[in-house]
């Protein structure tokens, strides 16, 4: 047996010694690392259900959590404590010990897991509303991980540089990947920078949101490096058709994906060409899934994947339909080839003077403006005409922001409505993640137009 299956034993006894056994929900409230990846085999293992929490949630925030998905054990570590929650609590550290090893050679098989259990609550990110808890059994990570593993190969021998949190799926999806057929999982050392992380771990894997892609193309010898891995997965946000294009130029091994929480990861992803002649695709759907254009251009997701539902109050509700189809809220169109394209949040689209709005086709068409790393648009109020679009947007480093050079940069490239009212410098005040947080953007960007406006 393996040094970390044999962890995934200890942490099973310690935490059945806390009554924390099968069907038990545990909270997780902890930064990446082999101890993370530990205690969620040893949920596994034993039948107890995982509650990852995002380390950036305030207390209250990880009360809520805990409240509403009914754990009766959260695991946190000492670095921590200031935002633990109350009721059973033990210090992550107590259990751990001073484990520090690999995350490999381990599968579900030699876990004894059992498709049939529950597996999992991982919160949605709440970019659009109030985060949701999704209920996954271990089944539908099961048939998540075996339908990407068709698209992109992952098993013994191969490491995946975990820099995405596993209490985010994009995250705890790599791990389940990892249990499938015994793939390794690297982990970058506390506080390690994304570029060194990527140059001297010797992985073959590797997840990005676009942000991180677009400061490693920026460095000639982290382009290097990714070329030689077997596969980059880019997720977490629509990424800019001029970065995958600038990516497949210069020889990286890109995947662009779409795909949710409720979905166990990843529903479409590109196959390998599929980027060379369609930039902008978020690729094919993946086996074991199902996805369907609605008649008014929703995206439906179904298949083996999908949750059970989501958790309130400790109870189950419903996420699908009665056809056992996902309303995702994102609009998209399968071409004749079976490529889907994502044109972005039914939610986030807004009419200005008749004319609908799509937030993330302005965001794409800055984002490949000269010097901008990253740009969310947002609609504010406008009086008759509706909503007018708001741009913000985050430079690269070095780079200065100036927005009539951005102005002039979209006029020549969408049609005169969508030209965005104002160009507000981005500040880390809103720094997204794998997500940008619109409802935050969008009471913000009124502030600002209010102030804009005391000053004329």
């Amino acid at each position: 047996m393996g040094a970390f299956l044999e962890q995934i034993d200890r942490v099973a006894m310690a935490l059945e010694n806390a009554r924390a056994g099968y069907g038990s929900r545990v909270g997780l409230l902890s930064e990446n690392g082999p101890g993370y990846a530990a205690v969620i085999g040893a949920c596994l293992r034993i039948g107890a259900v995982v509650v990852p929490i995002s380390t950036r949630y305030p207390a209250q925030r990880v009360n809520q959590v805990v409240a509403r998905t009914g754990c009766s054990l959260v695991l946190a570590s000492r670095s921590l404590s200031g935002v633990a929650p109350r009721g059973p609590l033990t210090q992550m550290e107590e259990i751990m010990g001073s484990f520090e090893g690999d995350v490999r050679s381990a599968t579900l098989d030699q876990m004894g897991a059992d498709l049939g259990n529950q597996a999992s609550i991982i919160m949605t990110s709440g970019s659009q509303g109030a985060p949701h808890g999704v209920l996954h059994r271990v089944s539908q990570h099961y048939y998540s991980a075996a339908g990407a593993d068709m698209n992109m190969p992952f098993g013994g021998g191969h490491r995946w540089l975990m820099l995405l949190p596993m209490y985010h799926v994009s995250g705890f999806s790599i791990l389940m990947r990892a249990f499938l057929h015994g793939g390794g999982v690297v982990f970058p050392r506390a506080g390690q920078p994304l570029e060194e992380a990527v140059l001297w771990n010797d992985a073959t894997h590797l997840s990005l949101v676009p942000v991180q892609l677009t400061r490693l193309m920026d460095r000639p010898d982290c382009v290097k490096r990714l070329r030689t891995m077997e596969a980059i997965l880019l997720g977490g946000s629509a990424a800019p058709v001029a970065l995958v294009q600038r990516a497949v130029e210069v020889g990286l091994p890109i995947h662009t994906t779409y795909g949710s929480t409720e979905a166990a990861s990843q529903a479409a992803t590109t196959r390998k060409g599929d980027l060379t002649d369609q930039p902008g695709t978020s690729g094919r759907v993946l086996e074991h899934r199902k996805l369907r254009i609605a008649e008014n251009g929703e995206i439906l997701i179904g298949g083996r994947t999908m949750l059970d539902g989501y958790i309130e109050d400790g109870l189950v509700r419903p996420a699908v339909d009665t056809d056992g189809w996902f309303h995702s809220g994102d609009a998209g169109v399968i071409d004749e080839a079976g490529l889907l394209y994502v044109r972005g949040r039914k939610d986030s689209m807004f009419i200005s003077g008749g004319e609908n709005i799509h937030p993330e086709e302005i965001e794409r068409v800055l984002e490949t403006a000269p010097g901008v790393e990253q740009a969310v648009v947002v609609g504010v109020e406008a009086g008759e005409i509706g909503r007018r679009p708001v741009a913000f947007v985050k430079t690269r480093a070095g780079e200065e922001f100036d927005g009539d050079l951005l102005r002039h940069w979209v006029a020549e490239r969408v049609e005169r409505f969508k030209i965005p009212a104002a160009f507000f410098n981005w500040s880390e005040a809103v720094e997204s993640h794998a997500k940008p947080d619109r409802q935050a953007l969008t009471v913000w960007a009124h502030t600002l137009m209010a102030k804009t406006q005391d000053r004329m």
